[in-house]
């Protein structure tokens, strides 16, 4: 993990050399050094759609905060789908990843929750198996209830 940060040739974000995203994958063991960090949960498999990950990263990597502000930010879940959007987010800084799924909670848990800054649960899902429209997101909400 390269603690050194840089700004891109425009200065709007921190900057890294672009990677391969087993490059920046983690084991639970590489997790648990973490401290004060950012979970993404995505829910998301090889038919969903992108939910933009780029647009989420690009204020958390803003060449206006301070590298003392710039937290690492871990995403998990499916290594097909995160895998859909690594060309457009492989340029950040501090951005690793760790396969799992959100709904299980020991992969939530070995993520490192208890010592995080934040956790925050994407769903890019198509179509929910829930007929009721009210109960759409019931998967992604229920996921942190356990």
């Amino acid at each position: 993990m390269d603690e050194r940060l840089t700004l891109d040739g425009s200065g709007t974000f921190h900057w890294r050399e672009s990677c391969l995203l087993e490059e920046v994958t983690m084991t639970k063991e590489d997790v648990a050094t973490l401290t004060d960090h950012i979970i993404v949960c995505v829910f998301g498999d090889n038919n969903a759609p992108t939910v933009g990950l780029r647009n989420l990263l690009l204020p958390l990597r803003n060449s206006n905060l301070p590298t003392t502000e710039v937290k690492k930010v871990l995403l998990l879940g499916k290594k097909e789908y995160i895998e859909k959007e690594w060309k457009d987010i492989d340029e950040f800084q501090d951005v690793y990843f760790m396969e799992g799924s959100p709904i299980r909670r020991e992969d939530v848990i070995s993520a490192g929750v208890q010592n995080c800054l934040m956790c925050l649960i994407l769903s890019s899902a198509l179509q929910s198996k829930a007929t009721d429209p009210n109960l759409v997101d019931k998967e992604t909400i229920l996921s942190f209830l356990q």
